[in-house]
């Protein structure tokens, strides 16, 4: 049994709020219970936000190949979309996780990447309307 639209909406709050606490491991559990709903029209948009967490929490593990590859494979679930969706401001979100490929692949070390260069998903909207 599937969990209702409320349910799903739910789960996805929850991600919101865990990813913006830094807590990528349970907002990626989150939202991995929600994409197990094949009747789930945005899979590939919530895949997506499944990888980045689950990239930045292999950078907090210190495991640098398995963020960056997370990272590339995220990238393509975000194509098919633009504006926003799901209160997030997509193409700039595509912007910045281009921004963290490229300092990813500058780096050697996962010490050497700051957390503050994580996008904040719901600021994410806000620069579409300034």
């Amino acid at each position: 049994m599937y969990p209702s639209e409320e349910e799903l909406n739910q789960l996805y709050l929850q991600g919101l709020n865990k990813y913006k606490e830094g807590d990528f491991y349970i907002a990626h559990d989150l939202w991995e219970d929600m994409w197990h709903n094949k009747q789930l029209k945005d899979r590939l948009f919530i895949q997506g936000l499944i990888q980045i967490s689950a990239s930045f929490y292999k950078i907090q593990c210190g495991n640098l190949r398995g963020a960056r590859s997370l990272l590339e494979k995220s990238m393509n679930k975000f194509q098919d979309y633009s504006g926003i969706h799901r209160n997030i401001n997509v193409d700039h979100l595509k912007e910045e996780l281009l921004l963290i490929q490229k300092k990813y692949n500058e780096i050697d070390s996962t010490t050497e990447f700051s957390l503050d260069n994580i996008p904040s998903l719901i600021e994410s909207i806000n620069k579409l309307n300034t």
